[in-house]
Order: structure tokens, then sequence, then C-alpha cells
């Protein structure tokens, strides 16, 4: 039997995040047999650090860096890679890829470089000018670039960020078995009165962190028009943030406290999701947002802007509806239409159906795995 492949995953931090989560349950679901994992993570923000299952890696190493530039990491880094035997580091968005690339240069020992990109839109111009001066000549050095969708592939692609020679699209995967409605009816109802909602109530999830580019004013601003409509539409938000409050101030200025419930931060979303009708997401930018897999894997449809990858998750009409980010307007229609329960329970089947098809964790696990197995090469144009 060969020797594993030694592979280093670098992140930021393990702060609660989308990319911060995928790296998580690769960490954990990856099958080891062939591959021997270790996790290295730049700052100290370990919120999601109970999460991940260290027994089965071979190392767990905090830099304890910052944001500014790191001198000494770059030597930090190559040392370890040399310790360790490292055959490929795959670093979750920029920053740690440039670090990589430093510690290529400084040693003789030969690894791949892999980019997994979880940003999909480049907002403001200095985001946009680091990324084409900074970023763009080592992302083409990279061995691979993998994004999570083919939308978000497009946006790189055609912003010049890279020539997308060795680029690769993954879809972000769940456990569909393990998000999977299983509660009765008797359980729905008895969270659904802890929660403060009737039997009758319609509810309108939303799990995404507080933060002003989740835009939950949008689906409040929408709340409104749905309840003029005489619907007994009620919103839950799941999740906490640095938003929590002003939002919790909106919610108060619109004589809404009753009608909308802030859960905070829950380790498990899936009781939440199962007492939801439907599920939105309102944000500005996405890549591939595993809470709209989540809720299509509880049966639930999903109204989300369309944005990034969504537009590959969601069916419109199908599976859920989409919509202009900002069009509130539309935004609300749509609410309207998902208050018919026969409606939702059609759509909610084939939300689940669809999330089993496609973005089960095998498959991910699968894809990863295939790459991450292949055997060091180096071109003559790598740097050292």
């Amino acid at each position: 039997m060969s020797n594993p492949r030694n592979i280093l995953f670098i992140l930021n931090s393990l702060t609660f995040g989308g990319a911060e989560k995928l790296a998580v349950t690769l960490l954990n679901e990856l099958d080891t047999s062939n591959l021997s994992l270790s996790l290295l993570y730049l700052r100290k923000k370990e919120a999601m650090l109970g999460e991940l299952n260290q027994s089965r890696l071979n190392s767990v190493s905090c830099y304890d860096g910052t944001n500014s530039l790191e001198f000494r990491l770059p030597f930090y880094l190559a040392r370890h890679i040399e310790r360790e035997k490292i055959d490929t580091v795959v670093c979750i968005n920029q920053r740690p890829m440039l670090y990589a690339f430093l510690a290529r240069r400084l040693t003789r020992h030969k690894f791949r470089i892999i980019q997994a990109i979880h940003v999909t839109t480049l907002v403001t111009m200095f985001q946009r000018l680091k990324n084409f001066l900074l970023y763009r000549p080592l992302f083409n050095r990279c061995d691979l670039v993998i994004f999570v969708s083919e939308g978000q592939r497009r946006y790189w692609l055609s912003g010049g960020f890279m020539n997308g020679d060795k680029t690769k699209c993954i879809y972000n995967g769940i456990d569909v078995d393990h998000y999977k409605d299983d509660y009765s009816r008797e359980e729905r109802l008895e969270f659904r009165r802890k929660l403060g909602f009737t039997e009758t109530a319609y509810v309108v999830g939303i799990c995404a962190r507080l933060h002003s580019g989740k835009k939950h004013t949008e689906l409040i601003a929408a709340l409104e028009t749905v309840r003029r409509a005489g619907i007994d539409a009620k919103v839950l938000i799941i999740g906490d943030g640095p938003e929590r409050a002003n939002l919790e101030s909106l919610i108060k200025s619109k004589g809404l406290e009753q009608h909308v419930v802030i859960t905070g931060f829950q380790k498990d979303i899936r009781p939440f999701i199962s007492v939801s009708d439907c599920i939105a997401l309102t944000s500005q930018a996405e890549a591939f947002p595993l809470s709209i897999i989540e809720g299509m894997a509880m049966g639930k449809p999903v109204i989300s802007s369309e944005v990034g990858g969504t537009p590959e998750q969601i069916e419109h009409g199908v599976t859920g509806f989409l919509y202009k980010s900002g069009d509130i307007e539309n935004l609300a229609k749509y609410l309207k239409v998902l208050s018919d329960p026969a409606l939702r329970t059609k759509m909610g089947e084939r939300a689940r159906q669809a999330a089993c098809d496609r973005f089960s964790l095998g498959s991910m696990l699968w894809e990863y795995t295939r790459i991450l197995s292949e055997t060091v090469t180096m071109d003559a144009g790598h740097p050292r």
C-alpha cells in the first residue's frame, strides 16, 4: 500500500463562516486511509475549533498572528511543511495562498498549492486592485484553483483575475441524511410554541450571520408588505452577528417585535429549519451558500437573491424562487406565493430530492479525494 498523501489546510481563522465550515467538514470527513490531514490557522479566532475532530488529524496548529503582513510566517510555514513532508497545501481564500508561495521559495521540498476561493464579488475598488495586482500572478501559478460554483468561476475569469487554465468547480455538499426533517408534528408544534409562533402562522426562516451584507433588512421590509396583505407571516432569524443591535432597533421601530424572532447562534439549526415553512436568503453576495442546501435537504422551498451560485442551487418555480438582489417587491411577491401550504409541500419535496441528487456530502468528498490523492508534480515555471 502506498504512503498516504500529506495534506495541509491553511485558513485565516476558525471563526464561524461558510468557508471555515466547509474546511472543517472536509477535515472531519475525508477518507484518511490515503490522506494524512493537517490544519494550520493564522489567527487565534477559534469559534469552530470544537467542531473539529482533531483525533483524526496529523496536527492542528495556530500561528496566532494579526491581520497585518507577517514577516516571520513564511519561515514558520516552510519549516512546518518540511517537518510534516507536506505534499499539497490547500489554501482557503487568498491570504493563506500568499504565504504558501512565499514559503515555497524558502524550501527545496516540493509541494502543490491548491487555492479554494469562497468569495464571489469584490465590492470595493481596493479589493479589485489587490486581487488583480497582488494575487493574479499567484492564481496563475497555482496547481489548481477551486471554485464552488460556475457563476463564481465566470466572475473571476471575466474580471481578468486569472487565465482559467487550471480551475475546477466543486459544489459544496452536505450530509443529506443529517439534514432530513424527521421531527414529528408534535415536536414541531412544541418548538413553535416555545418560539412564540402559532400552528397556523406562516414562518419564514433565514439562516445567515447578522452582517450588513446579508441584507436582513430587506426581509423585514418584505415582511411588512406580506402582513399588510392579511397574511399572518413571521420571520425566524437563525444566527447572530455584529448587526444584531441595529436589526433589533429596526424591528422595534416598525412595531414587528411580535412577528420577528432572533435566535442567536445555534449549534444545531435543524429544529429551527424544521419549524420554518420556507427559507429565505437575501444576501448581496454569496458563493454557494450552505444554508440554501440545508433548507432544501430538510424539504423547504427557498427564496433567494440571484447572486453567485444560487441559480445553480435553486430551480426557479420548481424548488424555490430567485429574485434580483434589492428587489423587495419581488421578494414580497414570492413570499406571498409560498404562503400556500400545498404549494410549499410540493416544492419542498422537489427541493429535498434536488439536494440529495446534486449536493450530497459524498459527491463533494469524492471530488476532493481524487484531487488530493494525485502525485506531486512541479512545473518548471513554479517559483523557487
